[in-house]
Order: structure tokens, then sequence, then C-alpha cells
């Protein structure tokens, strides 16, 4: 149980060190967002990337489909990586 509140309290004050780093690094460099309204803006742009990758397959599919070829050979006709 002692070791617990050792552990504990050691997480704890790495905590408060990692906080009073990124209060210092924020000024620093004048970074005003909130790590939280960072997080969330970059999800919200992560499914929007999402979102036109995703319509932009559908339109190579179709074109694939259109005119009998694979979407592999598509994407080396418009000369595009498949892990783009």
């Amino acid at each position: 149980m002692n070791d617990l509140k050792l552990e504990i309290e050691s997480l704890k004050n790495h905590c408060d060190s990692l906080q009073l780093e990124y209060n210092e690094l924020s000024k620093k460099y004048n970074i005003n967002e909130d790590p939280k309204q960072l997080a969330n803006l970059r999800i919200k742009l992560l499914k929007q990337y999402n979102e036109l990758r995703d319509t932009g397959l559908k339109l190579v599919q179709l074109i694939a489909q259109e005119r009998n070829l694979s979407i592999k050979e598509i994407f080396q006709e418009m000369d595009i990586s498949m892990h783009d």
C-alpha cells in the first residue's frame, strides 16, 4: 500500500512538472490554444480528410468500372501511388 502511495505521488509530481513545462513552452512560443481544442481540431480535420479521400476513391472506382480497368491501373495512369 505504501508503494502505491509513493507511485501515485511520483506520478502527480511528474504531471505537475509536465504542466509547468507546457505552460512555459506555451508562453515562450505564444501558443494560446488549449490542448483539448487542438486535439478536437485535428480530429475534425482528419475526418474531413478521410471523407475527401473516400470520395476520391469512389470516383476512381467509377472510372475503373467504366473503362474496365483495375483501380491500380487507373492510379498508375494518373501517376498516383496507391499509398497516398
